[in-house]
């Protein structure tokens, strides 16, 4: 019975563990494409509408060739002058871009009393939704498909295939030592924790590093942050936050975000990585009631906070040492 008791466990196994492989590689590839379906989407409402108008002048046209249309109008609060007016001012444009003339007030109470054929005011009508809805949204889908193009020549990788790329390929010949640029920001970890962050790094990020340490940047000092980013030449920027710190939108949102643009206008295969450190939270909870649940929240916040910035963190206790 051990044999193949042992042989479902692995089995389940392995499922599970593909599961997962599943699950992430699904989650960093939405991550990594979002910009693309959004303009997809956007491509698809512009076509959608366009279609929809070229469909309702296309059916005027074609129902007018079989079936007589009559035009005629009644108000009870409006004579042949105020109606005039207000034609001129929908259908004026349509009547300027089809040559087509609107009625005048003589003819408008003609029409009232008699009807006419509605030739003119298809006409009037079908350049209306020309000039409002085919044009507009022809060129925005033309502009919406030009930009899904750029995007996709442009498109990131998600940052774990980066990490991937370096431990595949750390002993190659040709492929240089990714270097790592790590920035404290509102938290100055001990030497103990940097060193512990040091030796992380490999699993972290994959491949040979050469790592840079700086010193912590004080709370609100973000501008100059990233200001002394411009032109680091970094394989690797490596935000490293404390978990002790509530995420805020104006200091470690633009943060984020500043840094990501950055890391983006460097090079294609430059990384943001964003690290929270657990220890110093973890400090402060300890001895407390629910200190385990604490954590987890303030972890989910944090995570949250850096996807809507678009980053996926990593958590690390820098205070305990790992055999």
């Amino acid at each position: 019975m051990a044999g193949p008791l042992a042989r479902a466990a692995a089995r389940r196994s392995r499922h599970a563990a593909l599961a997962d492989a599943l699950v992430k590689f699904v989650r960093d590839w939405v991550q990594a494409a979002q910009p693309l379906y959004r303009l997809r989407a956007a491509r698809m409402l512009h076509l959608a509408a366009l279609a929809l108008a070229l469909g309702l002048i296309g059916g005027l046209y074609l129902r007018g060739l079989v079936l007589e249309y009559r035009a005629t109008w009644a108000s009870t609060f409006l004579a042949a002058p105020q109606v005039h007016a207000l034609l001129s001012v929908v259908y004026g444009p349509a009547s300027l871009f089809t040559g087509v003339p609107i009625p005048g007030v003589a003819d408008l109470e003609a029409i009232a009393s008699r009807g006419e054929k509605a030739a003119r005011w298809i006409h009037l009508m079908a350049g209306t939704v020309a000039l409002f809805v085919v044009f507009p949204r022809a060129l925005l889908a033309v502009a919406a498909s030009a930009a899904l193009v750029r995007r996709s020549r442009e498109l990131a990788p998600p940052a774990s295939l980066q990490s991937y790329f370096r431990s595949a390929f750390a002993h190659s010949d040709g492929l240089g030592r990714a270097k790592v640029r790590v920035l404290p920001y509102a938290y100055e970890p001990s030497p103990s924790a940097t060193q512990r962050l040091r030796q992380r790094l490999p699993d972290l990020l994959g491949g040979q590093l050469v790592i840079e340490s700086e010193a912590g940047t004080p709370y609100g000092e973000e501008d100059a942050l990233l200001a002394r980013l411009q032109g680091s030449g970094a394989d690797v920027v490596l935000l490293l936050f404390s978990l002790a710190a509530t995420p805020e939108d104006e200091n470690h949102g633009v943060l984020i975000t500043g840094t990501r643009e950055i890391v983006a206008r460097a090079t294609p295969s430059a990384e943001l990585v964003v690290v929270v450190d657990e220890a110093p939270y973890a400090a402060r909870l300890a001895g407390e009631g629910g200190a385990r649940e604490r954590l987890a929240e303030r972890r989910l916040l944090w995570q949250a906070f850096a996807r809507a910035h678009g980053a996926e963190p990593s958590f690390v206790d820098l205070g305990i040492v790992q055999s």
